[in-house]
């Protein structure tokens, strides 16, 4: 009998479910890490090197859903969009305009980074990942709310939204640092 007889449930799992975790957008990473390692010692294809074909391939299907299950979970914006998607939204799905105030907001944080990458400012693009990172957490705290007290997934999926735009301005931030760092190397 293969190893595997009884794993059927860990593909079929959601997610939570999968690490013994509550559907809720504040979990215990430690916990999550922790048996993240646990069912990856279980199931890593390398423990299945000399393993039948049939065993080494369940073997990959169930360490690839690990692996995705935990990169999903880990990261609290992808929790969040995966929690939606259990109640049946999709931030993806929703192509409602963001708010007027938001939007604003948005544009003077770029012109912000744009000024300060054409001036060379380093420190300009730090104060302004500092902000970006402010901003993003009052919103991961109100996402929270809207998640687990007020269980208003309308309003969560626009806040997820937003928070997107706030990783996607980060990750702008932190290239422009790096390209302005790199020239004043040279």
């Amino acid at each position: 009998m293969s190893q595997f007889a009884n794993t059927t449930s860990l593909l079929s799992a959601d997610y939570f479910e999968l690490f013994g975790l509550p559907r809720s957008f504040a979990i215990d990473l430690d916990r999550l890490e922790r048996d993240y390692r646990a069912l990856q010692s279980r199931f890593h294809p390398d423990r299945f090197a000399s393993a039948s074909d049939a065993d080494r391939r369940r073997s990959l299907e169930i360490s690839t859903h690990i692996n995705s299950a935990y990169l999903t979970l880990r990261r609290s914006l992808n929790r969040a969009r995966y929690l939606l998607t259990l109640t049946s939204t999709s931030p993806a799905d929703n192509n409602t305009p963001m708010p007027a105030g938001f939007l604003m907001r948005q544009m003077e944080l770029r012109e912000s980074m744009d000024d300060a990458k054409q001036h060379r400012d380093a420190t300009a693009l730090r104060r302004i990942k500092n902000r970006l990172s402010e901003e993003s957490a009052a919103h991961e705290e109100n996402l929270s709310r809207l998640l687990e007290q007020a269980c208003d997934f309308e309003g969560a999926t626009e806040c997820v939204r937003m928070l997107g735009f706030y990783e996607s301005l980060s990750c702008e931030v932190d290239r422009m640092i790096e390209a302005v760092e790199e020239a004043h190397a040279v």
